[in-house]
């Protein structure tokens, strides 16, 4: 026997899983206000109801609670009859018979798991031809001829009316709530050698996989935390760019964080703490050339981090606004094939449709000496680029100011000017520190 739970009333999340959980350990949660339980084991059903409907009214909750032989007809009852319903085997139609047929053509775990919901369409047509057939209520639809509703509107059909009739039976689908997904240790002397926590890191994360695995998830952020000797505690986090469950490879991206930003003073002890998704899957196309792990990659990028910095690895992204080469990094993620492959065809397209003429920044800019006629440039030369020539030709000026109200603000004048050697550079004055600059060379 099954006990659906019916809120007709918004209430706080996890108030009816709460309620449900004082009478069975099997429940299903149907949705925020609607949950299933599994009451076989207790005898005298109609008290079983209305000790539930006490505790909601304690609670503070207005709920309908119906029990029945299959789930989905204990559901249907307690969302269409008030209070407490009980429903014997051989007289389903008698509380659910005047239920309308559109009711259908709600999401019910039932339909979920005969793939009915994927068809939703045909489900709505399946009614409609059923009203233009006179019928309005689960009685009317119960009573007609299985034979010929199978062989009117197929499995789909058939399956309806066995609902209708109370008659369509499931397993429950037990909702078990995720474990927490840490491992710590504490030691029972304080450690200050990275050489003696790299085994602990390492069977720490080892469990938290093993765990992580068991449940057909993946990882997607680590979060370590260390009790220091003398120091407020140690906190890391590490966001994975996409979900993985590598135990080298995390293992590897942890102590490559924590080299690079090592604990101020002794351990004392040491948690691993996860957030989890579901693992990512890939298809590759058919001639489709191997290509490096992405996890590898990762490792590689964290390896380059610890050597550079952080801020100065990753995919540059142009900031929104009107300063020159305004740019920073964001996280490299790496592009889907499909993507990739989309990319290449419209870069070839475009590239068959026009040439771009493009430049190389120079980053810092070099410091020119420019020497100007009529406040034009005649000659540019630059030490750091070994360039010494006469303009032939220029472009410009084109001023830009911006940001006065902070540090980075910048007023300019921009040039193009191709030299006496063939060369086109661009140049920019700067007004606020009176010099000239080579920003950049074009192909």
């Amino acid at each position: 026997m099954f006990a659906s739970i019916y809120n007709k009333k918004l209430a706080e999340a996890g108030a009816l899983e709460s309620l449900a959980s004082l009478f069975s350990p099997l429940i299903e949660r149907v949705a925020a206000d609607k949950v299933i339980l599994d009451v076989a084991g207790l005898t005298l059903k109609e008290e079983v109801g209305e000790t539930i409907l006490r505790s909601a009214e304690e609670a503070g909750l207005k709920i309908n609670v119906a029990i029945a032989a299959n789930p989905d007809l204990s559901l249907c009852a307690a969302m269409h009859i008030d209070g407490l319903t009980v429903i014997t085997a051989g007289k389903e139609l008698e509380f659910i018979g005047n239920v309308s047929l559109d009711a259908l053509g709600f999401s019910f775990p039932a339909f979920e798991m005969n793939l009915l919901l994927y068809n939703f369409k045909r489900r709505l047509e399946i009614i409609d031809m059923l009203k233009r057939w006179g019928l309005s209520n689960f009685r009317d639809f119960a009573m007609l001829p299985e034979v010929s509703v199978c062989e009117r509107f197929g499995r789909e059909g058939a399956l309806l009316q066995r609902f209708a009739q109370g008659r369509l039976t499931r397993p429950l689908l037990v909702s078990k709530p995720e474990p927490l997904f840490e491992e710590s240790m504490e030691f029972d002397y304080p450690i200050d050698s990275l050489a003696l926590l790299s085994p602990v890191i390492d069977k720490l994360i080892g469990k938290v996989c093993s765990l992580v695995k068991s449940y057909a998830r993946a990882v997607q952020e680590i979060r370590l935390r260390m009790k220091l000797e003398d120091r407020p505690d140690y906190h890391r986090t590490i966001s994975l760019p996409f979900p993985m469950v590598n135990e080298r490879t995390l293992f590897k991206l942890l102590m490559l964080n924590i080299e690079s930003h090592p604990p101020a003073s002794a351990i004392l002890q040491v948690g691993i703490a996860v957030s989890v998704t579901r693992p990512r899957s890939t298809q590759n196309e058919l001639f489709e050339r191997a290509a490096p792990e992405p996890e590898k990659l990762e490792i590689t990028l964290a390896r380059i981090a610890t050597l550079v910095g952080p801020d100065n690895v990753g995919s540059p992204k142009l900031l929104d606004t009107h300063r020159p080469d305004a740019f920073c990094m964001e996280r490299f993620k790496a592009p889907s094939p499909r993507s990739t492959t989309k990319k290449l065809s419209e870069g070839r397209a475009l590239a068959a449709d026009r040439l771009r003429l493009a430049i190389r920044m120079f980053r810092p800019p070099v410091l020119a000496m420019v020497e100007e006629s009529s406040g034009l440039p005649v000659s540019l030369s630059a030490r750091g680029l070994d360039l010494n020539g006469k303009v032939e030709k220029l472009a410009g000026p084109w001023q830009s100011s911006g940001d006065w109200w902070n540090e980075i603000a910048w007023e300019r004048e921009e040039w193009d000017i191709a030299l006496n050697n063939g060369a086109v550079y661009r140049v920019y004055f700067d007004l606020r520190r009176s010099a000239w600059f080579v920003e950049g060379v074009y192909d």
